[in-house]
């Protein structure tokens, strides 16, 4: 207990967590392939002419991309580098939220649960997957770091600015309107030098929200979010393109949409943009067919039930379920990753699956957690005693309850690695959580004794 009572050695910390990433490189733990995703542009084009790669690519930002392309100019060592880069972003997030942890609550306690807590297996296995959630988980544990630790207004606002600009470029869900109004929120109090820096950071994503719209006739940073909608069931009509799984070829919907049967006569020359996939303009489409639908079939008590039934719990599970992680899943389209026989346990906050057969025979199956009980019980509290929050928590907490909303509402399937993104959030606030339950007991501890000496 002593040895708590000091703030953990930073550096020290970090030199344990880098020791663990390069003894699970030397076993055979390598960088996840994500070769065959569908969130890059498609490869032989962005090898053959990135910046056409780029910007006929419209279902999803090119922050990843980008990403991926400049690694590949290393050659047969672009996964290693990849690996790098996201064995850095672990040690960065630690050095941030540990800074974060540190000014905010002043309890060394804090310090020492927060490395436990990137001690996690689960670490050790995002920071080898360099897809955006694992980007995202950095972006935001940087944010906060900005948020608490930066004291000047104006670099406040530029730093701010310039990481809410990368998480639009890498994810939009990340939406351009979010990001900008997040942004306005560090305005005021700031020079006009500091919000001209700021406003030219935010034309970064602007720039990729006008490209999409004077390119394929739509303001947005991914022309695929009805399908999203579809991939999580929230068209409850199942006739016309509803009855399509979503995200599926071309080819599947000629028959509901024959003009698809044509080729675009738009940019013919651009090879992929006419390949039948979902890189291809006519799943623009496709997609608004998917809108129109839900639209005019969505129901909120539908959509909440499967929230209810699905969503919730699948948000609530271990990222480690996540099973795109693992070296030869999915069919095999894993070909480098995480061995998992390697970890005994991929989780510590990870709980037997609860299984229960109903009176039809069918299974059903809860991959419970901690998170499941522990999350719902830290925003309760925080609902609890919201008028103690400050203005700077109660902005992060709406973002929080906002992407925990969307990401187990709308595409809920692979939700739990969705909320990677923002679990520098759910660390954060269990600890102000914690904080606020602690000082309710002692005020109420001390109210009795006073009544007792009374």
């Amino acid at each position: 207990m002593l040895m708590l009572r000091k703030y953990p050695n930073i550096k020290w910390n970090m030199a344990v967590i880098l020791t663990c990433h390069i003894f699970l490189w030397m076993a055979g733990n390598e960088a996840v392939d994500i070769d065959w995703y569908v969130q890059l542009a498609p490869l032989p084009y962005l090898k053959e002419n990135p910046f056409q790669a780029i910007w006929y690519l419209h279902g999803c930002p090119p922050g990843l991309s980008i990403a991926w392309y400049l690694t590949h100019l290393f050659g047969s060592w672009q996964y290693d580098v990849l690996h790098l880069i996201t064995i850095g972003l672990h040690l960065l997030s630690y050095y941030w939220l540990n800074a974060v942890v540190k000014k905010v609550f002043q309890n060394s306690i804090y310090n020492w649960v927060l490395f436990g807590l990137m001690l996690n297996p689960l670490w050790f296995i995002y920071f080898k997957y360099p897809f955006y959630s694992t980007f995202l988980f950095g972006i935001v544990s940087g944010w906060l770091y900005v948020h608490y630790c930066q004291p000047d207004r104006n670099k406040q606002l530029i730093r701010i600015s310039l990481l809410l600009s990368l998480a639009c470029l890498f994810r939009s869900s990340w939406h351009l309107i979010i990001v900008t109004g997040l942004t306005l929120w560090y305005f005021p109090k700031t020079n006009t030098k500091a919000k001209v820096i700021a406003i030219c950071f935010l034309l970064l994503p602007f720039s990729v929200y006008l490209k999409n719209y004077l390119v394929f006739g739509t303001f947005s940073g991914t022309t695929w979010s009805a399908m999203n909608w579809a991939n999580g069931n929230h068209i409850p009509c199942k006739e016309g393109v509803a009855s399509i799984p979503a995200f599926s070829p071309i080819l599947a919907y000629e028959n509901i949409l024959p003009s698809l049967k044509n080729q675009s006569t738009k940019y013919p020359e651009i090879a992929q943009l006419h390949e039948g996939n979902v890189h291809d303009i006519r799943i623009i489409e496709v997609n608004k067919a998917y809108q129109i639908k839900r639209d005019s079939c969505f129901s909120l008590s539908h959509s909440l039930g499967i929230w209810a039934k699905e969503g919730f719990w699948h948000y609530l599970e271990s990222p480690a379920e996540y099973t795109f992680l693992y070296k030869g899943n999915h069919e095999g389209k894993v070909t480098q990753g995480i061995i998992e026989t390697q970890f005994p346990f991929t989780d510590f906050f990870n709980l037997p699956n609860y299984v229960r057969v109903g009176k039809s025979g069918k299974p059903l199956v809860l991959n419970l957690s901690v998170y499941t009980f522990l999350y719902p019980f830290i925003v309760l509290i925080l609902c609890w005693h919201f008028k103690q929050l400050s203005n700077a928590d109660k902005l992060l907490l709406v973002v929080l309850l906002f992407f925990s909303g969307a990401y187990s509402f709308i595409d809920f399937i692979e939700s739990n690695r969705m909320r990677v993104e923002i679990e520098p959030l759910w660390y954060f606030f269990g600890f102000k959580a914690f904080t606020l339950v602690q000082l309710y007991w002692q005020k109420k501890l001390r109210k009795n004794y006073s009544k007792t000496l009374a």
